[in-house]
């Protein structure tokens, strides 16, 4: 399980992956549900599956373990769509920060 709040909305998520599952239950909540600081997250491992009955009963959106399997398997199936805003801000942010294929970049990333 790991919770955070980020400062904006949501201001909190609670991320819960039980034994036997391949894909998180992930809520949302538009106001925060503790006094985290925002630039904390708490993450906790256990041997058994969470009891979160209590944290979850304010929640404002979830996304299933069930809906995020079946949009894995309709993402393999059909691809991804990326309008064409999101598409510019990925090659911008891309090209900032990777570095040309060369026999100089081979050698270690940003070395001359």
């Amino acid at each position: 399980m790991a919770k955070w709040d980020n400062g904006s909305v949501p201001k909190h998520t609670l991320f819960t992956l039980n034994q036997g599952f391949v894909y998180p239950d992930l809520y949302f909540f538009d106001k925060p549900q503790s006094n985290y600081n925002t630039n904390n997250m708490v993450i906790e491992v256990a041997t058994q599956n969470f009891d979160i009955e209590h944290d979850i009963q304010h929640f404002d959106r979830k996304i299933s373990t069930d809906e995020l399997f079946e949009t894995h398997q309709r993402a393999w199936k059909e691809g991804i769509y990326v309008d064409d805003e999101q598409w510019a801000i990925l090659k911008k942010t891309a090209a900032a920060i990777l570095v040309e294929n060369s026999e100089a970049s081979s050698r270690g990333a940003g070395r001359v």
